[in-house]
């Protein structure tokens, strides 16, 4: 479901570039997938689809388990199977938390 734009200014000259603009369904299937193919290794406590401001999906998907050891297993397993958009295949990594500088350090 959703609407299909037809933009002509693409990023090559004479070449349409069709969007399309889904709207995010309740419960998200993407979450559920990820859910089902992560949740075999422990127990998840969040999944974050996190999107861009114009609603665009990055393709990135945070996922938090319960136990390390249990993140660790899924990375092993998982990395480079498939995704669940058809003929992509996923990259797993551990997510490294961006250190927030303060305003003084920003300005030395």
């Amino acid at each position: 479901r959703g609407e299909l734009q037809v933009d002509a200014s693409g990023f090559q000259p004479l070449i349409a570039r069709a969007i399309l603009n889904v709207t995010r369904e309740q419960p998200d299937p993407v979450d559920q997938w990820l859910r089902r193919r992560f949740g075999v290794y422990g127990t998840i406590t969040s999944v974050a689809l996190p999107r861009l401001k114009n609603n665009w999906d990055q393709g990135i998907a945070f996922i938090r388990f319960a136990d390390p050891d249990s993140a660790d297993a899924a990375l092993e397993a998982l990395d480079g199977t498939s995704s669940p958009i058809l003929g992509c295949s996923m990259f797993v990594d551990h997510a490294v938390k961006k250190i927030e500088r303060s305003e003084s350090e920003a300005t030395s």
